[in-house]
């Protein structure tokens, strides 16, 4: 699936041949052949449809030949990265933001900006509620903030209880009125 406008191309990979082993080693030319196309922004989502079969995601030097490659690509284009990952296993609530992602330590530590999503406890069952933290090499400091998920619309959520963050399997508890 292919999608242009004016300012925005999207190219939908996934159940492409072109995934894997075959996309990882197209990567090095990329860069120099997306210049003359004056992209500002590339996303991948999810990264790992980049891997293939040779590499591990909980190994530090395939990880980190991986994002070579991305930051390559960054370079060689003109334009930034943006890849989005997801978490480990098990509650992320007692974790620095930097070590949520799943596999090697080299994700949470190669970025310049990385923007951490974790979800928090709902309190009502209408919504989401996430938090939202940002570790920022080069960048001005960013503070955590909570976000309400309802449908489509987005919006900031300045009583989120941001420490809440929600543990795998535990559901939320439903309060009731009882007669």
């Amino acid at each position: 699936i292919s999608t242009t406008s004016n300012n925005f191309v999207f190219r939908n990979m996934r159940g492409s041949e072109l995934r894997g082993e075959r996309f990882i080693d197209l990567l090095p030319g990329l860069g120099k052949a997306l210049k003359y196309e004056k992209y500002s922004l590339i996303v991948i989502d999810p990264i790992y449809q980049l891997y293939g079969s040779r590499t591990d995601e909980n190994s530090a030097g395939d990880v980190h030949r991986v994002l070579s490659l991305l930051e390559t690509l960054a370079s060689d284009s003109g334009a930034a990265i943006l890849y989005v990952h997801h978490h480990a296993k098990g509650g992320q609530g007692k974790k620095n933001s930097i070590d949520r992602a799943s596999g090697s330590g080299v994700f949470g530590r190669f970025g310049d900006a990385i923007i951490d999503v974790a979800e928090l406890h709902p309190d009502d069952e209408d919504s989401e509620l996430f938090r939202v933290d940002f570790k920022l090499r080069a960048f001005e400091h960013k503070k955590s903030f909570g976000i309400r998920i309802k449908g489509l619309e987005i919006t900031l959520e300045k009583s989120a209880d941001l420490s809440d963050i929600k543990k795998p399997g535990v559901e939320s508890t439903k309060h009731t009125e009882r007669e």
